[in-house]
């Protein structure tokens, strides 16, 4: 019999080489990115984590993005007041490489990434898994 893993685990397209989405996290259990590198980094690729609750009038709806503080886990203290969670993929990674990351902890019902620099060759999506519906 063939498994279907894609019942319990969703991917959506989060960051193309040139355009982020913000995408729900709301209606999933866990979530986290995997990063694709496209083409051997010439520089590094930074992004950024950004997380918004839903608007004020759909919460269904996202609200106003903000950077996501890094801190190592739920229970933890800030690393440093204002550093932003970030993923660096170093100069060099070559193709084909991938990359995941996870936040420790929810920021909102809603998380996109904010590419800072030497991305257009890295794909990323959103990997989320256990719907809760």
């Amino acid at each position: 019999m063939q498994n279907n893993p894609a019942i319990s685990t969703t991917g959506l397209v989060a960051w193309d080489g040139t355009t982020a989405r913000t995408l729900p996290i709301y209606n999933h259990i866990q979530f986290g990115w995997t990063f694709e590198v496209k083409t051997t980094l010439a520089a590094d690729a930074i992004f950024r984590f950004q997380a918004a609750p839903g608007s004020d009038a759909d919460h269904c709806v996202p609200g106003d993005l903000a950077p996501v503080e890094a801190i190592p886990t739920c229970v933890g203290e800030v690393i440093a007041d204002g550093t932003p969670a970030e993923i660096v993929i170093p100069s060099g990674t070559e193709a084909g490489s991938f990359c995941s990351v996870a936040l420790p902890c929810r920021n909102g019902r809603f998380v996109a990434l904010q590419h800072i620099s030497g991305g257009e060759n890295v794909n990323a999506v959103l990997v989320l898994h256990g719907p809760k519906r």
